[in-house]
């Protein structure tokens, strides 16, 4: 009789609701019935196609939250750390550490605004040094469709006003989203406390342990990574080392595909800007092997450990569905959702390394 109701609540959801939200209430039920059958793989499994359809709906209003969790992430360490150790209030400590992260990830942007707009004449000039390397035909192909682009310039120019729309609100969000965090900082272990009267918060808090090292580790090795590609570019003359270091260290944000992504980007970079390719192309291969050999003998085994090995599949799993629930923000939340899609289902109960 139970499997009839259910049948029958199943067919009266997609007749009363849309789809999406039919298929949030479907998968929460689902997470119902198998904690109540104890069955923990498949509750954990529809747990996660519950959050997931629910981001869907949420869509771009959930950048803010999703902001304000990842900033509470990385710095909850450290202000726990400077209450504990030098008696610091929360609040001051999250104020102070919030500004001077803006302060210097704001000087970061306009280096590299600085970057291109100084060099925006070389940049071109260079690009057309690439565009000399397609075959005829494919020039002829890129020319043609530039063309019907500003022959139909009006036509886009709704759809280049609403990306511009999307941007401002992207950002704005952003800021709401940092805004948060510094309430979140501050009122930490009072909204635990408050958690742990009602829930067993034991595999809350090990996800949130995990997952905040995570960042924190991955955020280390990428300025690592950066600062190591821009020294050794340096060391061989190769021109932009400032832009390939940056494509480095953001890339290196993204485990296993994104070494590949750099070296296609440095390798268009320095076809667009070298005067003898070749040269120029060996001392870029020698770059990235002794980056490779950095990143597989010092920082994979002595930073990352084995905590964080995530499979290849389960990366572009979860680079597919991020993308398509945000766009282009969910591209930076990729490979932290495999991280706590992996485990939640098979590490629950665990105790965090610590860093």
């Amino acid at each position: 009789m139970i499997w009839l109701a259910i049948l029958s609540l199943v067919i009266s959801l997609f007749l009363s609701f849309s789809k999406i939200t039919a298929g949030f209430l479907l998968a929460t039920l689902s997470a119902i019935i198998f904690r109540i059958e104890n069955k923990k793989e498949a509750y954990r499994f529809s747990v996660i196609i519950a959050v997931i359809i629910f981001l869907k709906i949420l869509s771009i209003a959930v950048i803010p939250f999703i902001v304000a969790i990842v900033v509470t992430l990385i710095f909850l360490p450290v202000v726990d750390y400077f209450q504990l150790r030098f008696r610091i209030p929360r609040g001051i400590s999250s104020f102070i550490i919030i500004i001077i992260s803006m302060g210097i990830i704001s000087l970061f942007v306009y280096y590299i605004a600085n970057i291109l707009i100084l060099e925006k004449q070389k940049i071109f000039e260079n690009l057309k040094n690439v565009y000399n390397y397609f075959p005829e035909n494919v020039r002829y192909q890129i020319e043609l469709q530039i063309k019907v682009f500003f022959e139909n310039i009006g036509k886009y120019l709704s759809q280049i006003f609403s990306v511009f729309a999307s941007t401002f609100t992207i950002v704005f969000y952003i800021i709401i989203g940092i805004i948060l965090s510094f309430y979140l900082l501050s009122d930490y272990r009072g909204i635990m406390n408050l958690v742990r009267k009602r829930f067993n918060t034991s595999g809350l808090e090990y996800t949130i342990g995990i997952l905040g090292r995570y960042i924190r580790i991955q955020l280390l090795s990428a300025t690592i990574v950066g600062l190591l590609v821009y020294f050794l570019c340096l060391i061989f003359s190769i021109n932009y080392a400032n832009v390939i270091a940056i494509v480095a260290g953001f890339f290196n944000l993204i485990p296993n595909i994104g070494f590949a992504i750099t070296v296609i980007i440095s390798v268009i970079i320095t076809l667009a800007s070298s005067g003898n390719v070749l040269f120029d192309l060996f001392k870029l291969a020698i770059v990235f092997l002794i980056d490779s050999l950095v990143e597989t003998t010092i920082l994979t085994p002595k930073i990352m450990g084995n905590t964080f090995k995530i499979e290849p599949t389960l990366i572009i799993v979860s680079f597919t569905i991020s993308t398509a629930l945000l766009g282009i923000f969910g591209f930076f939340l990729a490979v932290p959702l495999a991280v706590l899609i992996k485990n939640f289902i098979f590490n629950e109960g665990q105790v965090p390394p610590r860093f």
